[in-house]
């Protein structure tokens, strides 16, 4: 019957082979009991039979088609079938197969379960994708083909936690002590597929209203000759068992189950155990309930709950110790912690920031000013949830040798020879003013008048006892622990910066420096900063997946000058909002999974990157920023980021990511890829994966080594040991020393003074020391020429007179400009020697 449909039929052959990719991208079409191509083309079949296809469609209607009935039917219920009905046949009733297997579609004959093998959690896998790649389709965005087609998405990218088991021990044990005689007749006694049948049920009902999906992923079945015996399958591999959690009930601490002295009641107490209690709530009803954890508890926290389930599960119902399998998950989990101060999380730092955010823009708007404050937008990371390192209450400790208190703050002392305190940052504030025509149009006069209201705004603070410090730039703001500096904008400010008379006495306005950076800062970025607010709020795995591809892209050594932190939000904010393989999920380990394969597989040159905000950009617009972009390649940088507040895609990117950079990290990715695909399963995964952190450093012709004492953020760094007092000390009241890094003015002065001959490389989280790549052209041999004197130096074995690097002069200069910060310089001699 197959042949005959598909003989005839291209169109047929062409959606049966594309609906074949689609299974295989998404790890479905293989393995025990899989939706195999055999399944896919008898469906085809049946529903050319049942007149669902007509023998005129193109392959995509196929498709689609294929995709609709699959998603509205119900195998497990009512399953298809091929055969003839007919009242005097003796062909099993879909009753008989029902009643045999979790999932039916009975084949021509009437007798053969062509699904027999296949478990719910399968089928449910693949209904679920069926109906995720309808709502692609009817998206009709450009990359919705890519999507459904040419992404794959590895089993541990598609699921909140997985579970490994690998010892075969545990799953002949399991399988012995639990299963059935009827599911080990079933079977035939192979112990893989009963273990993920025992546990798939299990899961299910522990964990509630709190999962979305189940899936499984089962080692490769063996293989044999035909004149041999058949093996048992037995695990050669490893078993997978993936936990989707639903967004709006995973974190839950409570279960709440029926009223007491019912039947339900009574089930519910002997499947918890000792774990369940009677628990009366506001609501005034009493029931039987599971408490997990205190309802108290940040996300990062309550995040374990799930996990705290499952372990409870396999312990008390299967006899399966923790110890026995990987639980995969939590392994990055350390950095979204603030490791310095572990009574503190990132979540709980902001959340607290926002507290004070909102009281002092409260206290500003109330303000009596003689222009009235329109709106205080904050454009700093820590109002994003995405700040690997927010600033949070006195974690300055302010000792007396260090630092002199004065009027104005405090201040460091010149003959200081301790460590330096640590790293205080500030929080931008972007402060709107209402429409005045009085404004001057002297650009010189604007800022004189902007540092009046900074005195009037400063007056009113002190009267709240708010610490002040006036600048010309902003003004400094000492509140609740936290150093705000408030910029101040109003309407004229752009235009006056672009404006310039002619010759003829004619104003033309065209972009200078200072007004892109003004614009980018006080539109572009409270604009965008707004945007990702509202995206950690809706997702809540995408702030702590910025601060892992934040820890990750700074441990290569590419600092904010190689790759800004807000274009690392708009890459993971694209990818949690752009037509994905499979949904997003609530933990961010898989989404970083998912990040670090995308970083090494897109090709920016071929491929804009469009982040649509609350689906903002319609199709045209979408289409219209593609055209832009293929039409003006040339002239666009490498990575062009387009997004609803910039059409052109190259306010973030214009001066990095360069190429060199961009390929140098999709190489690194595609090597941590790698490493935490191997090593997640591992039973010390946790330590063996933080290896992507630590890059080698004996790719740099030179390292600068840092001195300790001098690294303000050294209790940043991924190894710190120490915990940094929180304490309020006396007269901590005061501002403390602010945005000061040592290594950072240094880095800076390097990349001013030697960019012509070297690029530079530092961990901005805590690094210790400076990887330093000179440039092709510095190194080569030139001309005897007064214009090449520089960094160079006489080559006395050529026949005629050349100049070379001089290296031994490059690194004293790095040691004079970095008096007191830098401790040694390294020459890698396999790379380069001095002679």
């Amino acid at each position: 019957m197959k042949r005959s449909v598909f003989e005839t039929n291209q169109n047929l052959k062409d959606a049966a082979v594309l609906l074949g990719v689609w299974l295989r991208q998404r790890g479905l079409s293989q393995g025990y009991g899989a939706f195999n191509m055999h399944i896919v083309c008898m469906y085809l079949t049946f529903m050319v039979k049942n007149r669902r296809i007509n023998l005129s469609m193109s392959s995509n209607q196929i498709i689609r088609i294929f995709w609709l009935e699959l998603g509205k039917t119900d195998w497990t219920a009512d399953g298809p079938s091929l055969a003839r009905e007919s009242p005097e046949s003796n062909v099993p009733s879909k009753t008989v197969f029902h009643s045999h297997h979790e999932v039916v579609f009975i084949d021509v004959t009437g007798f053969h379960n062509l699904a027999f093998k296949m478990s719910w959690v399968t089928y449910l896998k693949v209904k679920k994708e069926a109906s995720q790649a309808i709502h692609l389709l009817n998206k009709s965005d450009s990359s919705c083909f890519q999507a459904l087609f040419l992404k794959s998405a590895p089993f541990l990218h598609q699921y909140d936690n997985v579970l490994c088991f690998r010892q075969a021990e545990v799953v002949s044990r399991c399988v012995q002590d639990h299963a059935t005689q009827k599911q080990k007749i079933d079977f035939c006694g192979q112990n893989v597929p009963i273990f993920a049948w025992l546990l798939a049920p299990l899961l299910e009902k522990g964990l509630g209203k709190r999962l979305d999906h189940i899936g499984i992923n089962f080692p490769p079945g063996p293989r044999w000759r035909l004149d041999d015996p058949n093996p048992t399958y037995s695990l050669s591999g490893e078993i997978l068992i993936g936990v989707k959690l639903n967004p709006g009930t995973s974190l839950s601490v409570i279960d709440k189950g029926p009223p007491p002295n019912t039947p339900e009641g009574s089930e519910f107490r002997e499947f918890w155990g000792d774990k369940c209690q009677l628990r009366r709530f506001k609501d005034g009803s009493i029931t039987e309930s599971v408490i997990w954890a205190d309802n108290s508890l940040p996300v990062e926290q309550r995040r374990k709950v799930v996990k705290s389930i499952i372990i409870h599960l396999l312990d008390k119902k299967l006899g399966i110790q923790e110890t026995k399998y990987s639980y995969v998950g939590f392994q990055l989990s350390q950095l979204n912690q603030i490791s310095f101060a572990p009574k503190r999380s990132i979540e709980e730092t902001s959340i607290a920031f926002h507290k004070t955010f909102t009281r002092l823009s409260n206290e500003l708007h109330s303000l009596k000013l003689p222009l009235e404050i329109v709106s205080v937008q904050c454009v700093s990371e820590i109002y994003r949830f995405t700040d690997p390192f927010p600033p949070f209450k006195a974690h300055f400790n302010i000792v007396d040798n260090l630092c002199e208190n004065t009027q104005n703050g405090f201040l460091l002392k010149k003959s200081s020879e301790a460590m330096l305190p640590p790293y205080s940052p500030t929080v931008d504030l972007v402060v709107q003013m209402s429409i005045s025509g009085k404004w001057p149009d002297d650009v010189n006069a604007c800022k004189r008048l902007v540092a009046a209201f900074y005195v009037e705004i400063s007056k009113a603070f002190k009267e709240k006892r708010h610490k002040t410090q006036v600048t010309p730039e902003f003004l400094v703001v000492f509140r609740d622990g936290f150093i705000f500096r408030i910029f101040l904008a109003y309407s004229k400010q752009i235009g006056i910066l672009k404006q310039r008379v002619g010759e003829s006495g004619l104003r033309q306005y065209r972009d200078t420096n200072e007004s892109i950076a003004i614009e980018k800062k006080f539109i572009n970025l409270p604009k965008l900063t707004g945007a990702l607010y509202g995206l950690s709020q809706q997702y809540s795995a995408f702030a702590p997946t910025c601060v892992l591809a934040k820890r990750w892209i700074s441990s290569q050594l590419l600092h904010e000058t190689h790759f800004p932190s807000v274009v690392i939000e708009l890459l993971v904010a694209h990818m949690f909002l752009s037509s994905q393989p499979v949904e997003v999920t609530m933990h961010p380990l898989p989404m970083f999974l998912r990040f670090l394969k995308t970083i090494s597989t897109t090709n920016w040159n071929l491929e804009p990157v469009i982040v649509n905000f609350n689906d903002t950009l319609d199709r045209n617009s979408i289409a219209d920023m593609e055209k832009f972009f293929s039409s003006n390649r040339e002239t666009l940088p490498p990575m062009v980021l387009a997004t609803p507040f910039d059409p052109s895609g190259v306010l973030w990117t214009k001066k990095s990511p360069t190429i060199p950079v961009l390929v140098r990290l999709a190489k690194l990715a595609t090597v941590s890829l790698k490493i935490l695909e191997n090593t997640l399963g591992d039973n010390d995964a946790s330590s063996k994966v933080m290896a992507i952190f630590r890059p080698p450093m004996s790719v740099f012709h030179l390292v600068i080594r840092l001195a300790p004492e001098i690294a303000t953020r050294r209790h940043q760094k991924l190894d710190f040991q120490g915990i940094v007092s929180t304490k309020v000390t006396s007269g901590s009241y005061n501002i403390p020393v602010y945005n000061f890094d040592p290594v950072e003015l240094y880095l800076k002065d390097l990349e001013a003074h030697y960019s012509d001959k070297a690029i530079f490389f530092y961990d901005q989280y805590g690094g210790s020391e400076i990887g330093v790549l000179l440039k092709p052209q510095f190194l080569a041999e030139v001309p005897f020429k007064v214009s090449s004197f520089e960094g160079r130096k006489l080559l006395t074995e050529a026949t005629e007179l050349k100049m070379k690097p001089d290296i031994d002069a490059l690194i004293e200069g790095f040691k004079i400009m970095g008096s007191g910060i830098v401790e040694d310089v390294v020459l890698n001699g396999h790379i380069l020697t001095t002679t």
